[in-house]
């Protein structure tokens, strides 16, 4: 089998899981791009990473994460009438989220790195640049 047959099947695959998820319920739809975040996150840490530069994998993954899940709360919420339960849990998430980028700067401080800012803008950029998009995409789905 060649490189094109192979990749054409592969996509062929992932099309088809893509629109049974976006068909079958918003929770599948969810479950699927998690696992994609979390892959696209670790794949984008494993290509930074270069000698003496190193993000923070395990801790900007996790921030990574918890940010996608938030986003999957807040469509979910979005839609409901019990808004005032939910308004205490959509405002301290962020503040959550603002301390977790605080622990990242101290939890570099402690790694004792040669580049602690580079270091730090590699693990934030892959938060930005993998999680965000993703978690946006759970606004599209089911």
């Amino acid at each position: 089998m060649s490189n094109f047959q192979q990749r054409t099947i592969t996509g062929l695959i992932f099309i088809t899981v893509l629109i049974g998820s976006i068909l079958l319920s918003s929770l599948s739809f969810f479950v699927l791009f998690f696992i994609i975040t979390l892959l696209a996150i670790l794949e984008f840490y494993k290509l930074v990473s270069v000698e003496e530069k190193k993000p923070q994998i395990v801790f900007g993954t996790l921030i990574a994460l918890f940010i996608f899940i938030y986003l999957y709360y807040i469509k979910q919420t979005t839609y409901k009438l019990d808004w005032v339960v939910d308004l205490a849990i959509t405002y301290k998430v962020p503040i959550i989220i603002i301390l977790l980028y605080f622990l990242l700067f101290i939890f570099e401080l402690f790694r004792k790195s040669k580049h602690p800012f580079i270091n730090i803008a590699l693990t934030i950029t892959g938060i930005i640049y993998v999680a965000v998009p993703f978690g946006l995409f759970l606004f599209i789905g089911a």
